[in-house]
């Protein structure tokens, strides 16, 4: 009998009170959740990969589940994302001569499930169909790991609906609980500046689905290359080992038939950004330090009318001290 059973068995309450001794020891009992992924997906885990578009994130999903598959477990990447014919021209490879194509060889527990267009015209209420075919699914294929890929298609519509995303999550927490299953979901975000860092503020709804979710990474194309991106922590259930001080530097190759991010190195995430534009605040700003550089004696006021009275001589005084000029 697992620690699960033992606490339903004493208490058929909402709420399991323990002594904090006890919670110790029954937390000892536990087994340590295994990595499944790098440092990045763990056994159990409910976890949000998101990105902007055409940065990678289905290659990467894929791989991951390739990975975990040959690692001995039985994976369910559900596609809302590409049709079959898209998804196999990924993984195969045309001999321009011969015509001959040669496909991936996949892993016979990686299975890829899309939904039936047959049947999506006779779906009445979307979300509750959709739920129930998941868990169907999963119960039929007994799977350790599921990829839901993405986040947006699962809503039917845009993805800018805080609450059906929230709704979703939970019900996706649910299915963990109930299946002790781990869950990678795909999310898709607006287009960013390119000069800013990946935060989880990215992320719609990002405040309350950091709280609802283990772990959380993201994918950021980088200055260095075409094909280069890099991947980025964001939250860790435990220890973050690739924040932007350390961020997994990949290169997205095709070898063997196999689109995948090749790891590199790890980086500073500065490394990978472009160099924020100048503003034209940006430009009075180094302005009115020049005039002070230039003529040490001169005053606040002074600069003040230099610059016509563009700006006050107290935001230019502020400036100054800021620089450890005055």
């Amino acid at each position: 009998m697992n620690n699960n059973e033992i606490t339903q068995e004493k208490s058929k309450d909402l709420f399991v009170t323990r002594t904090g001794n006890e919670t110790m020891r029954i937390a000892e009992l536990e087994p340590d959740a295994k990595m499944l992924f790098l440092n990045l997906f763990a056994e159990n885990d409910v976890a949000i990969l998101f990105a902007d578009s055409g940065v990678g994130k289905s290659i990467l999903a894929v791989q991951m589940g390739v990975e975990m598959a040959r690692n001995g477990n039985k994976v369910a990447y559900f596609d809302f994302e590409l049709n079959i014919k898209q998804f196999a021209k990924r993984y195969t490879v045309l001999d321009e001569k011969t015509g001959e194509r040669e496909n991936y060889n996949f892993p016979e527990n990686f299975n890829r499930i899309e939904m039936n267009g047959n049947e999506l015209a006779n779906v009445k209420d979307y979300q509750k169909e959709l739920f129930d075919g998941l868990e169907k699914e999963v119960k039929r294929g007994k799977y350790k790991v599921i990829i839901l890929d993405n986040l947006t298609a699962m809503m039917n519509d845009d993805g800018k609906d805080t609450k059906i995303v929230i709704n979703i999550i939970k019900k996706i927490r649910q299915m963990r609980e109930d299946f002790k299953i781990a869950i990678l979901v795909i999310a898709h975000t607006p287009k960013t500046a390119l000069y800013n860092p990946i935060s989880k503020n990215d992320l719609a709804g990002s405040k309350i689905l950091s709280n609802l979710v283990d772990n959380i990474f993201s994918i950021g194309a980088s200055t260095q290359g075409k094909n280069t991106r890099y991947i980025k922590q964001l939250k860790m259930r435990d220890e973050k080992h690739h924040e932007a001080d350390n961020v997994i530097v990949c290169e997205i190759v095709k070898e063997n038939c196999f689109l995948h991010f090749q790891m590199v190195r790890c980086s500073h995430e500065r490394e990978h950004l472009q160099d924020k534009p100048e503003t034209e605040k940006d430009k009075v700003r180094k302005q009115v330090i020049e005039l002070k550089k230039e003529t040490p004696a001169m005053s606040s006021r002074q600069a003040s009318d230099k610059m016509g009275g563009n700006i006050s001589h107290a935001t230019i005084l502020d400036i100054w001290k800021k620089e450890g000029i005055v």
